[in-house]
């Protein structure tokens, strides 16, 4: 396997657990690309939890003027995005703890124009994910924008019919996409560790998420306060398809 191979299959993977990934992307250069357009100069960007740089790649292939800056901590993924990246110096990723209290410290731009995050941040602990929205408050511009492409599921308390439908559709759309070659979560990322010549990587990544917790859901409104308290005056949703959504914020 070629790390360009690997980052196929990838997608091939990614869009196995979201059936429209796609289109949601879409819907969110479309917003990236407006906003250049209103603005009428390049944007600067971050992308938090990039992986392999798939969502700044959609935007600079889209708007090449921009500047993106990848944010993440997975050693396999930033050497995936580093190696496979067509857009030189526009796209810078960074070995980053988004969780940090001095975020800020470690970017190389003290002034955002638009963040934006694709299936990472339903990772983060729910004290994680308030501080992380402080810190991108203190540095996005005035007018300047947040977007979510993430699960946020249902409560399967008071929303049991559509819990239980968007679960099994989603089961029914993953094992069709196994069916037609895709591959799964675990293969994936057994194939990607067994790749010659990563084994610092590999190792790297062992010990960095080793013990790591699986966070809690939260809700949608969770996300929307937390963006009030960091600045961010206008939110709300501008795609969804069941628990999948994108969520806009603009300072």
């Amino acid at each position: 396997m070629t790390p360009q191979k690997m980052l196929d299959e990838w997608h091939k993977q990614q869009t196995a657990f979201i059936e429209l990934r796609d289109l949601r992307t879409r819907f969110l250069v479309d917003i990236v690309e407006y906003h250049r357009q209103r603005l009428g100069r390049p944007l600067t960007i971050v992308d938090v939890g990039c992986g392999p740089g798939s969502l700044g790649t959609a935007i600079l292939e889209r708007i090449p003027d921009s500047r993106v800056y990848g944010l993440d901590r997975d050693p396999l993924l930033l050497r995936l995005g580093r190696e496979t990246n067509k857009h030189g110096e526009n796209f810078t990723f960074l070995d980053v703890d988004i969780t940090s209290e001095d975020l800020a410290a470690q970017l190389p731009v003290q002034q955002i124009d638009v963040t934006v995050s694709a299936t990472a941040l339903h990772w983060l602990m729910p004290q994680d994910l308030v501080q992380l929205y402080q810190a991108v408050g203190k540095l996005t511009v005035d007018g300047g924008l947040f977007m979510n492409a993430d699960h946020l599921d249902y409560d399967g308390r008071t929303q049991t019919f559509l819990d239980e439908y968007s679960q099994q559709y989603k089961t029914t759309h993953l094992k069709d996409s196994y069916a037609k070659g895709a591959m799964s979560w675990q293969t994936w990322w057994e194939e990607m560790k067994a790749l010659p010549g990563w084994e610092k990587e590999r190792d790297e990544w062992e010990k960095r998420w080793e013990g790591r917790e699986t966070a809690p859901h939260v809700s949608e409104d969770f996300h929307f306060e937390a963006l009030r308290a960091a600045g961010f005056g206008q939110t709300g949703t501008v795609y969804q398809w069941l628990e999948d959504r994108l969520i806009l914020a603009v300072k």
